[in-house]
């Protein structure tokens, strides 16, 4: 069974990399288990773009502006 994903409006700012992380994990394995082709592609794709945000939000200062 799945755990529910945390709305992200109830994480802490220092942890939101790490959520993302795991969004991008679980959207991997369940990539893994498509059998159709463009359906894992377009999965894959999502779980890059969830590394993307969890890469800006590790950038973010605590007060939530980017950093460089």
């Amino acid at each position: 069974m799945r755990e529910p994903m945390i709305p992200v409006n109830k994480l802490s700012t220092s942890g939101i990399d790490e959520h993302w992380h795991k969004c991008a994990d679980e959207a991997r394995s369940v990539a893994d288990d498509m059998k159709d082709e463009i359906s894992k592609q377009m999965m894959l794709q999502i779980a890059d773009d969830y590394e993307r945000l969890a890469k800006r939000a590790a950038h973010r200062e605590p007060g939530g502006r980017l950093i460089g």
